[in-house]
């Protein structure tokens, strides 16, 4: 009885949860296939640029390329000012998931570093700590050791 009860607790919250994703499934289609999603599926506000998108080949042909991911090809090639709305719906979904990824990245990040200095650790010394953790940005070093200035002794 105990493990029936928790299972339907379980069930609950799986639907409570992906029911969002079930309610915005056609949006996700149109994001991850615009060139063959049918467009009786496609909500009424992106049809028109579906439509548009569709009709141009040589968007088809970037985007079965394959040369790119999803984030690139609607970030380099699907221009605001001509497909504005597939472009924002584009961001919304891939910002779902990129946060997500982001967010599990950082609480990863801050079990390790709160585990290996805890005794040391101070507010400030965990952002920063996090913050270098998590950025993909790759100093220059060469470059940053040039622009020193050396200390003339005194």
């Amino acid at each position: 009885m105990k493990f029936s009860a928790a299972l339907v607790d379980i069930k609950l919250e799986f639907v409570s949860r992906f029911q969002d994703f079930r309610a915005s499934g056609n949006v996700l289609k149109t994001f991850a296939s615009p060139f063959t999603v049918d467009i009786d599926t496609v909500p009424g506000y992106l049809q028109l640029e579906v439509l548009e998108i569709k009709a141009n080949s040589e968007l088809m042909d970037i985007f079965n390329a394959r040369n790119n991911t999803l984030i690139e090809f609607y970030s380099k090639f699907v221009t605001q000012e001509k497909y504005p709305l597939l472009r924002k719906n584009a961001l919304r979904i891939s910002s779902l998931f990129g946060s997500t990824y982001i967010c599990e990245q950082l609480f990863s990040q801050m079990k390790i570093t709160k585990s290996k200095i805890r005794t040391r650790l101070s507010d400030g010394h965990l952002e920063n700590s996090l913050r270098i953790a998590t950025t993909k940005l790759q100093p220059n070093i060469v470059k940053l050791v040039d622009a020193m200035q050396c200390q003339p002794s005194h």
